[in-house]
């Protein structure tokens, strides 16, 4: 299936989805280098705390699913 190019309401969910250029490998840097420096076990609760601010400060929206999911029966 083709997506419109000419549907505004497309368009815009897209961009919307778009993060600024570099931005997540910057975050992939100083994820890397705090990992270097102090260690994984010690950089746990760092991390741990920084996901719950962002989590409170940016909190994403609801999800949206196609259906429902329902395991298929075999007859067994």
């Amino acid at each position: 299936m083709m997506t419109e190019n000419n549907n505004p309401v497309v368009m815009t969910w897209f961009q919307q989805q778009q993060t600024p250029a570099g931005w997540f490998d910057l975050l992939i840097i100083m994820i890397e280098g705090m990992l270097n420096n102090a260690g994984e076990l010690e950089s746990q609760p760092f991390l741990r705390q920084m996901g719950a601010s962002l989590a409170e400060t940016h909190p994403l929206p609801a999800s949206e699913t196609v259906g429902i999911w329902r395991p298929i029966s075999t007859g067994c």
